[in-house]
């Protein structure tokens, strides 16, 4: 009973103060858990830290939209936190395989710093894009099972379309002389999660870990004015491929039995540029 109350106490600490810690898409428990022809509902949370970099065409016009340059560019994106809230549907394949869909909504928010030939001195945007339409699919399987102890693996791919932001930044070139450049920005991504671990169970909880890995790709698109002393000088437009390189990290999570044969679980994943946690509570559904 004491174990079940501090495995129910980090997962409510969890989901209190995930909005300013780490998170994202929970992996959940690397072994199937279902049951063969069963339902389960799953409620999520997550809030999540990753570093990424987008890369790709770069077009400048001049003021009346006439072509001036077309070249390579970059955006270095520091720190896109995003919060998720996900209801996920599984069902049990067989006793060994599950597969699941999840439904949500998430934002996102990060500073775009702007490099290449475009870019001017310390030129950055902040963006805040308020919450928008998310959803994945995902498996989990039972690989063998010995006492306690189960072996299995779960993987995902997770879609984020958060809303779009105005942006804008500003900069003195000279005295009683300043250029503004502002416009629109869209950002969104698709994030793969796989894993293989294990689980071990004892009366009422259980814990479970092991080594994962963990990509991003998506799409940056930016549109921009820029104007010198209210005068407009240029127009900028960038179509970026927006992408993480795959990174091995480890997982780690803890989870406990409620009544009704409810379940709640928390967890950590760590890689080399991005920290994730996040919490569930799953509910049997009963089908008639």
């Amino acid at each position: 009973m004491e174990e079940r109350r501090l495995v129910i106490a980090i997962v409510v600490a969890v989901g209190v103060f995930g909005s300013v810690t780490f998170a994202g898409g929970p992996l959940g428990p690397p072994k199937a858990f279902v049951g063969r022809g069963k339902w389960l509902v799953d409620i999520e949370y997550a809030h999540e830290n990753i570093d990424l970099k987008s890369c790709g065409k770069g077009i400048e016009y001049d003021a009346a939209w006439a072509l001036v340059e077309s070249t390579f560019t970059k955006f270095e994106i520091h720190d896109v936190e995003s919060d998720m809230l996900f209801g996920s549907l599984a069902y049990g394949l067989c006793d060994n395989w599950d597969v699941y869909a999840r439904l949500g909504a998430a934002d996102a928010k990060d500073e775009l710093r702007a490099r290449g030939f475009f870019a001017a001195p310390g030129e950055s945007y902040d963006f805040s894009g308020t919450h928008g339409f998310a959803w994945g699919v995902g498996t989990r399987t039972t690989f063998c099972q010995c006492g306690p102890w189960t072996f299995g693996a779960v993987g995902q791919v997770t879609w984020v379309n958060p809303d779009g932001d105005d942006v804008r930044w500003s900069r003195e070139v000279g005295e009683g002389v300043s250029v503004e450049i502002s416009g629109r920005a869209e950002l969104d991504w698709r994030q793969f999660q796989a894993g293989l671990g294990v689980t071990y169970q004892a009366d009422g909880w259980w814990v479970y870990g092991g080594p994962c890995l963990f990509f991003v790709n998506g799409d940056l698109d930016v549109t921009l004015t820029e104007t010198q002393d209210g005068s407009l000088t240029d127009r900028y437009k960038y179509s970026h491929d927006l992408r993480e390189e795959s990174e091995f990290g480890g997982w780690v999570g803890v989870g406990c039995d409620l009544p009704q044969n409810a379940r709640c679980y928390a967890e950590a994943q760590i890689y080399g540029d991005g920290w994730l946690i996040g919490a569930g509570v799953l509910f049997p559904l009963a089908v008639q």
